[in-house]
């Protein structure tokens, strides 16, 4: 199955909220980070993959197309960490593709994250070294130098740039999305008809807090 739809924003810009959007409008199958824990062998995939792109100099090796594909065989989007992690090889993977970036402002993406997976990375006891946990060490060390405070803002400026840097050099056609937007620019943009149904907010954070036992807010 090729995915048809790839969503590059980064996490918390609305994500989840449009994995229930694609269910609706007829792509069921979306890959997002929750997906990860429920995948056996997908996590060390991931990391070796992250490994492989960001690693010392001397360990890192192109993506190849092939360890993409095995991952997403059976899915029609994705989105969210850690595929977004990247961006241009799933694009090249997935010519046909179409691409939407979810995003928001830089202040309430910065507050979000530092409200949620910020959070319960600082919440965790310092004895918990469960697998679980590796991939998320991967991507903060990676993407901020496991220091949001200091550098989350300089990474989602980036982040960003080079999206839009490298879309426009391709000539690609790009969504960029609001938080709570609505259908009808992402509707004209897939070229499906409006549904008569409210557009459906979601927000993950609260049940995972509940499944990994993180207090707070």
């Amino acid at each position: 199955m090729p995915v048809h739809v790839l969503d590059l924003g980064l996490p918390r810009t609305g994500t989840q909220s449009l994995a229930n959007t694609l269910e609706i409008l007829g792509y069921p199958k979306f890959y997002h980070m929750r997906t990860v824990d429920d995948t056996p062998g997908h996590r060390k995939n991931w990391i070796e993959l992250m490994d492989a792109k960001f690693g010392p100099s001397d360990s890192q090796r192109p993506i190849q197309s092939k360890e993409l594909q095995d991952l997403l065989k059976d899915y029609d989007a994705c989105g969210d960490f850690p595929a977004s992690l990247f961006p241009i090889e799933l694009a090249t993977t997935y010519p046909q593709a179409k691409i939407i970036i979810t995003t928001r402002p830089e202040d309430a993406w910065y507050a979000s994250m530092d409200s949620t997976l910020i959070y319960a990375r600082n919440s965790r006891k310092d004895q918990e070294v469960q697998e679980r946990h590796a991939l998320s060490d991967r991507y903060k060390k990676y993407c901020w130098d496991d220091d949001f405070e200091a550098n989350g803002r300089r990474y989602w400026r980036e982040h960003m740039d080079m999206l839009k840097r490298y879309f426009e050099e391709q000539l690609r056609e790009v969504l960029w999305s609001e938080v709570g937007e609505g259908w009808e620019r992402l509707c004209e943009f897939l070229g499906v008809e409006v549904p008569d149904v409210p557009w459906p907010n979601a927000d993950d954070w609260k049940k995972y807090k509940v499944q990994k036992g993180f207090d707070g807010n």
